[in-house]
């Protein structure tokens, strides 16, 4: 995302140097703010899935058509916060992040409808993400344990209770900007966190008085 010219706009740009930057006009049928933050393609590469400020200010997932004229649209309806969705591998199922119950709750819903919506976390969580093959979905919970749900997906959705894998020291979101603060290989058997330092004995500070005159000697 990149605001030019006054106006927040998403922006494609091919690895390759042999293709140039380009505008995605088509979201500017609803206009972007400065918290719109992309989240994430649909495995075809037809939809685009990003955050943005709604309705009173209230943080909500959009998915945007990329053939087309396509206009960009709620995910999900309703008054609540959504945020930090994710396609599952077989573009079937967005999980997402939700405080329709009053606190932070991974769900997942249906692609692309919009009806029979899952709570997978039970004690709270967000940054949901699969591995790459479908059948497993982690999350952080509220003491930022790292949580493991198991998934069968089909014409419905089938999922264990979640279940605690470690303890991490992943840092809470900073802005809409930063979606997720932890990656997984695609095996889900390793893990990149982004985590806070703890420092109990900070190093000592020395202050130097009068450090011009020093210089004369």
């Amino acid at each position: 995302m990149s605001l030019r010219d006054g106006n927040s706009r998403f922006h494609v740009k091919a690895t390759s140097s042999l293709w140039t930057e380009n505008a995605l006009t088509a979201v500017t049928a609803r206009r972007l703010s400065f918290a719109a933050s992309p989240s994430d393609w649909s495995p075809d590469g037809r939809f685009l899935l990003y955050t943005d400020l709604g309705e009173e200010n209230v943080l909500h997932l959009y998915v945007l058509p990329m053939a087309g004229d396509g206009e960009a649209y709620r995910l999900v309806s309703g008054p609540s916060a959504d945020a930090q969705g994710q396609f599952s591998p077989d573009g079937h199922w967005v999980a997402y992040s939700s405080n329709e119950s009053g606190r932070w709750q991974v769900c997942v819903t249906p692609f692309p409808g919009r009806e029979g919506k899952r709570q997978l976390s039970t004690e709270g969580g967000q940054q949901p993400r699969w591995r790459r093959d479908g059948k497993e979905l982690f999350f952080l919970s509220r003491d930022r344990k790292l949580m493991s749900v198991s998934v069968k997906a089909g014409s419905t959705f089938q999922f264990s209770a979640p279940t605690a894998l470690f303890q991490t020291h992943a840092h809470e979101p900073i802005g809409a900007e930063e979606v997720f603060t932890y990656d997984l290989s695609a095996s889900g058997r390793r893990f990149l966190i982004n985590a806070e330092i703890e420092r109990n004995n900070p190093p000592p500070v020395d202050l130097i008085l009068n450090w011009a005159a020093q210089l004369k000697k």
